[in-house]
């Protein structure tokens, strides 16, 4: 997730700091201007405000701009027809729910489950709306530091909370492996401990994640910053 927002965010509950800038030298690499939009009318974390949420006009722009693109966004098929995906934090899901009329979500659930069968980016999808593939989950990248006194991602005064959905076509990221055994990607080593009563077990593997780039930008992936905030606090 990480690899793909280019950025770390400011979730605590993730295992590694907040300082955490890559593993193994493999650092995070920031997410090009070009591949970079805002809810609403902002058009930086500086001046994003309450009414820039996650709405239905967002993935609009994001299907106008993946076939215009250079390159171009190029999209999954799945029985022949092209699809994209668009993963949302769950805060983004629930103003994008709330944004819409009720006829209007029922349409955008009429493929989940159903059209989808048996292919894994129909699995748990929230719906289908224009060629997009919904979804969240709860570890999409969010800030809290965006709005007037934001002055970089690093350095920022800033108060608003945001939430980075990605936007994912064919070929996102790329994971690289090396040094694998004979059996496959991972070793494996079994050995008995403690006197002979205790097995103990050891997996390893070496690799890396990288976002894919092509010419300094993001080759499958828009990342779309919106405002949110939590239903519940």
């Amino acid at each position: 997730m990480m690899y793909l927002a280019g950025n770390r965010g400011e979730d605590t509950g993730f295992h590694v700091p907040l300082t955490y800038t890559g593993r193994a030298n493999n650092t995070l690499t920031a997410i090009d201007s070009s591949h970079h939009i805002y809810g609403g009318d902002a058009t930086a974390p500086s001046d994003m405000d309450s009414s820039d949420k996650m709405e239905l006009s967002i993935i609009e722009r994001l299907v106008a701009f993946s076939e215009t693109s250079d390159p171009m966004i190029q999209p999954f098929r799945i029985d022949g027809e092209l699809k994209y995906v668009l993963l949302m934090h769950t805060f983004q899901a629930y103003d994008l729910r709330n944004a819409v009329s009720t006829n209007d979500w029922v349409d955008i659930q009429k493929n989940a489950g159903v059209r989808g069968d048996g292919n894994l980016l129909y699995q748990n999808a929230l719906g289908e709306y224009a060629g997009v593939i919904l979804h969240k989950h709860r570890n999409v990248i969010r800030f809290n530091d965006f709005g007037t006194g934001w002055s970089s991602y690093t350095s920022s005064t800033g108060t608003l909370t945001a939430a980075r959905a990605l936007f994912l076509g064919a070929q996102a990221g790329m994971i690289g492996w090396g040094g694998g055994s004979a059996d496959g990607r991972y070793s494996w080593n079994e050995e008995m401990d403690d006197r002979g009563n205790a097995l103990a077990i050891t997996a390893a593997a070496l690799y890396g994640v990288k976002r894919t780039i092509f010419n300094s930008k993001a080759f499958g992936v828009v990342a779309v910053d919106t405002y949110y905030d939590d239903p519940n606090s």
